[in-house]
């Protein structure tokens, strides 16, 4: 019986959307899929749990209606507020305007300069606001401020999220993307093996979440990495890049790991 059949509900084709990867200009030779008779209609973009997924896998849309809405609640903070403190300012911002910053960013973690500096701009503009800071340069406000940059962030949750994938995922539900290191280092014995994309160096395979993480990830101590528990993961993970120069800086880049990774091509 049709799951639709036993809550009598009447399905509904027209809702039904289908999105192909790929040059959109080439949607002519896509196959085209019908439901009760209904012609499904094909897409450039889709939102799906809160992200709006794009033919081409950029996030471009997505990540411009964030920072628009980030800008725009900022915006209406500081006019509600006739005077801004550092002490009031801080959770402010992370509660109204970096939670939307941050809502799924191991998925549509930005793949182009241009758009990181475009999420980059929003925190540099809204710590521009605080009362008292607005002579300071970007780099000391966040520092006064104790507010790293976003893209550590990203770079914390992603940790974050590979963490869960050994402490928390099911194994049987995981992509065959997730694949553990058969002889791994001294470093830690949760290291991942290290693929090459399929698609060219700077492409969009490249920047998906299993292709991007794993340097920073084999790069971690083992007090960090083989920690059972979310909360001490996260106090080490913070203790460990506590002075890291890319916290506050965003021009300094990420650490990487002191050794070679086998790739595809090695092993």
């Amino acid at each position: 019986m049709q799951i639709w059949s036993m809550w009598l509900l009447n399905f509904n084709p027209s809702k039904c959307k289908v999105l192909c990867l790929g040059a959109f200009e080439n949607i002519i030779y896509a196959h085209r899929y019908t439901i009760c008779g209904y012609e499904l209609e094909h897409v450039e973009s889709e939102k799906d749990l809160g992200v709006i997924v794009e033919a081409t896998l950029t996030f471009q849309e997505h990540i411009l209606g964030k920072i628009k809405l980030a800008n725009s609640t900022m915006g209406l903070i500081r006019r509600v507020f006739s005077h801004l403190s550092p002490s009031m300012f801080r959770p402010l911002y992370t509660a109204f305007v970096q939670s939307h910053l941050e809502y799924a960013q191991a998925v549509w973690s930005p793949i182009s300069k241009n758009l990181e500096n475009k999420i980059k701009h929003v925190q540099t503009r809204t710590t521009k606001l605080v009362d008292g800071l607005g002579h300071l340069d970007n780099l000391d406000r966040l520092r006064y401020l104790n507010l790293p940059t976003l893209r550590y962030r990203r770079y914390r949750g992603d940790m974050i999220e590979l963490w869960k994938h050994f402490t928390i995922y099911k194994r049987e539900i995981l992509p065959a993307s997730f694949k553990l290191l058969d002889r791994p280092s001294r470093q830690h014995n949760r290291q991942l093996f290290q693929h090459r994309p399929a698609d060219g160096v700077f492409c969009v395979q490249r920047n998906s979440f299993y292709y991007r993480t794993v340097n920073m990830w084999n790069g971690l101590p083992s007090e960090v990495a083989e920690t059972e528990s979310v909360s001490l993961f996260k106090n080490r993970l913070d203790d460990h890049w506590k002075n890291a120069g890319f916290k506050f800086d965003p021009s300094v880049p990420p650490p990487q790991p002191l050794y070679s990774l086998l790739s595809e091509s090695a092993a």
